[in-house]
């Protein structure tokens, strides 16, 4: 486990929820424009996500994130952005915060990434800070 402490290690920059929602907004027509899937699959994956969260889901599109806790570091709750990598932060342990980084084999709406980070995280968190790349 100590191995895994690395990560908390890299600063990380902040960004506004508004320009962040604005961002998705252009990153969401910009991928449908370049790449094979389009809006209709977005928006399925958007539902599946809604109904992953449940009530969770209201307060992650009004905030633009969702925050999920650390189930091997205590005081580390990693907050999720959609098409963006995963936000490590730390309360007292860990005061720097770093992201990392887990690129899909292929090219998938990023509510389905989204949703595939945060099953990732809850179901086998110590593999994913294994494989996952930290951002600078």
């Amino acid at each position: 486990m100590s191995n895994l402490l690395g990560f908390f290690k890299v600063p990380l920059r902040l960004v506004s929820n508004t320009s962040q929602r604005l961002r998705r907004a252009r990153l969401l027509k910009k991928d449908c424009e370049n790449t094979g899937w389009d809006v209709e699959a977005e928006q399925v994956a958007d539902r599946l996500l809604r109904d992953v969260l449940g009530d969770r889901y209201s307060e992650f599109q009004r905030l633009g994130y969702l925050d999920v806790r650390s189930r091997l570091f205590p005081d580390v709750v990693y907050r999720l952005r959609m098409a963006r990598p995963i936000e490590v932060r730390g309360v007292d342990r860990f005061p720097r915060q770093c992201r990392i980084c887990v690129v899909v084999g292929e090219r998938v709406p990023p509510s389905d990434e989204l949703l595939a980070k945060l099953l990732w995280l809850q179901t086998d968190e110590a593999r994913l800070l294994a494989v996952a790349n930290r951002v600078e």
